[in-house]
């Protein structure tokens, strides 16, 4: 208020006279840049057509405006709260400008510069006392709390869900990852076996490449619903499945409701969550709920469901067993949990020995080649560990670079930097995993948010917040859990939120094209031998025998039928396949214009003639 109390009278103060001028400035600037001008706030010439009568005419009514709701609702401490709200509607406004023309890279540094005086301005409100007495209260109803629970779940997974199957719907979903795992469910349902013909470009057993037992989890519902959206959906559904044990685990930690469903929103909103799904399914996205149910039972000194809860982690890949050895060290160097900590960890060691040993004797073997970096020779991954030991200076090197440097910051500015927010020097093993998972290693995927690799590294940071919350007074905690909300959403706004209108506009956009090419598809017999382009193959996947062209130049699988994707901007290849073919004997069967080539076999179309 701009007049503070001073026994029973109200005494101006130039304090807030600043204050709720800063506050009609940033309700100004949102105004102008929301309703005043079209342009970029990126280039000089915005705002310049204003006139600064004009400007100074809409701050002077912002300025009384606060005046009067401070003059009827003193409680509500307006000039705080407006200066908050609007500082933040300011920043997430800017974003389409942001992610539309900004350089890359340069979208996330000017989110790091503004989120540093979003803080800056947060943790003064707080501490000045200038918020409304609501926005510190955490004792809000337990109904409230678990239907906002509930409500974050449906929208994390309705998100997620959403653009993965826009993305399936509008043929942007390749066979690599996504056309492997339609074809694997059709065995798995069909045959119970998790056999591929599309990822080895021969057919063979998807667990000689992953060992990914927990698939079978999908499986129930895959075979009441035979479609490749029920995976997109599906993986939805598992992912945002973590705000239960993430809200368990804050209330376990005598966090309030209120603080521990804001816990949940950052969870949803965290952009590397989403993100891991744009290249659709995998199996790490069990990881992150697993993960946090196994801390959430080791808070509660309830072991035998943590030890389940464990093992069915070490079931989704065969390197999931780092991340329950991670656990295991924590629990031993933070709590002396000697006892389970070491069983734990034999158990994750000897499940990954086992599960390498048979992937080395009947499968492909681990996939060592990612961290090529830091092998001299042919050691193999013991290699690391030579390199690490003598070389420590050549691997940090490697952990420095300037990608690696991006990630970092899309990783920990939504979480405020949180998990370093501790004086237990055990709390950051909790960080480990990230540092061998994501940047010790050149495979540039590992460190990229769009991709499936950082799950397991969500649920240790996301756990290293609730912990480190958990050690502030509530005075210090809310500003912090203020800051990462807001860092959060405005990261998720250019990272996560365009890849649904993208992929929407793009299926409203050639709808038409879609449905001419799912015409033709439907025409092709189920039973039939199939090579396609690797957007077509997720669509016919649904089979048991179907490859990707590419990677049959040898032409060893003379199929049925050829598919051949003849969008603009993927037809050039699909014609050098299409003059290729014709000379091996095909003929061309179906061919939409701008849509899908089909061509049959020869001598299978001889005798359906005859």
């Amino acid at each position: 208020m701009i007049l503070s109390e001073n026994n029973g009278q109200k005494k101006l103060t130039f304090e807030n006279i600043v204050l709720r001028a800063v506050a009609a400035w940033t309700v100004t600037t949102f105004i102008v840049k929301l309703f005043l001008t079209e342009n970029s706030f990126l280039l000089l010439e915005f705002g310049q057509d204003i006139s600064v009568f004009a400007l100074l005419i809409v701050f002077i009514s912002c300025f009384v405006a606060l005046s009067l709701l401070d003059l009827y609702l003193p409680k509500l401490q307006v000039d705080g709260l407006a200066l908050l709200v609007f500082l933040f509607l300011y920043a997430l406004i800017l974003m389409p400008d942001v992610q539309r023309e900004a350089s890359e890279g340069s979208d996330v540094y000017f989110i790091t510069v503004i989120m540093a005086f979003i803080a800056v301005a947060v943790v003064y409100l707080y501490r000045k006392a200038k918020l409304p007495v609501f926005l510190k209260n955490g004792n809000i109803p337990k109904s409230v709390s678990m239907t906002g629970v509930i409500l974050i779940f449906a929208l994390c997974a309705a998100f997620i869900s959403a653009v993965t199957v826009f993305r399936y719907l509008s043929y942007s979903s390749p066979n690599y990852d996504f056309g492997i795992f339609c074809n694997m469910f059709h065995h798995m349902r069909t045959g119970f076996l998790p056999t591929v013909s599309c990822e080895r470009n021969q057919l063979l057993s998807h667990f000689a490449v992953h060992v990914s037992p927990i698939y079978y989890m999908l499986l129930p519902f895959y075979a009441v619903f035979p479609y490749p959206e029920t995976l997109q959906i599906g993986q939805g559904v598992v992912l945002a499945c973590g705000v239960f044990p993430l809200y368990l685990i804050a209330r376990n930690k005598k966090l309030s409701r209120f603080t521990s469903l804001a816990l949940c929103a950052v969870y949803a909103l965290y952009p590397a969550l989403s993100g891991g799904c744009f290249y659709d399914l995998h199996e790490n996205c069990f990881l992150t709920p697993l993960l946090l149910w196994t801390m959430y039972f080791y808070e509660k000194k309830q072991f035998v469901p943590m030890y389940i809860f464990a093992f069915a982690t070490l079931l989704v890949k065969e390197d999931a067993a780092v991340y329950v050895a991670f656990f295991a060290l924590y629990i031993i160097f933070s709590d002396k949990e000697f006892l389970h900590g070491a069983a734990m960890l034999a158990m994750s060691v000897a499940y990954f020995l086992i599960v390498t040993a048979l992937l080395s004797a009947y499968g492909d073997g681990v996939m060592s080649y990612r961290y090529d970096n830091l092998i001299y020779g042919q050691t193999g991954l013991s290699g690391v560990f030579k390199t690490l030991f003598v070389n420590p200076g050549y691997v940090f090197s490697q952990m420095l670079t300037g990608p690696k440097f991006l990630y970092l910051l899309k990783m920990f500015i939504p979480l405020a930097f949180l998990p370093f927010f501790t004086k237990k020097t055990s709390r950051f093993i909790l960080v480990l995993p990230m540092v061998l998972i994501s940047l010790m290693t050149n495979y540039v995927y590992q460190y990229d948010i769009g991709f499936q690799y950082q799950f397991g590294i969500i649920a240790f940071l996301i756990y290293a917040v609730v912990l480190n919350l958990a050690d502030f007074k509530s005075a210090n905690r809310k500003p912090l859990l203020t800051v990462s909300l807001m860092a959060a959403c405005l990261m998720f706004s250019v990272t996560a939120a365009p890849k649904l209108t993208t992929y929407a506009d793009r299926y409203i956009a050639y709808k038409d094209t879609y449905q001419r090419i799912n015409t033709v598809l439907e025409q092709i017999p189920g039973d039939a031998t199939v090579k396609c382009t690797t957007f077509i193959l997720p669509h016919v996947a649904n089979r048991n025998e179907v490859y990707e062209i590419k990677y049959d130049p040898q032409n060893i699988h003379q199929t049925d039928y050829i598919i051949l994707d003849m969008r603009p901007g993927y037809s050039t290849e699909s014609q050098q396949y299409l003059d290729e073919y014709l000379k091996l004997g095909y003929v061309v069967l179906v061919n939409e214009e701008n849509a899908v080539t089909v061509l049959i076999r020869n001598d299978l179309q001889f005798s359906k003639n005859q």
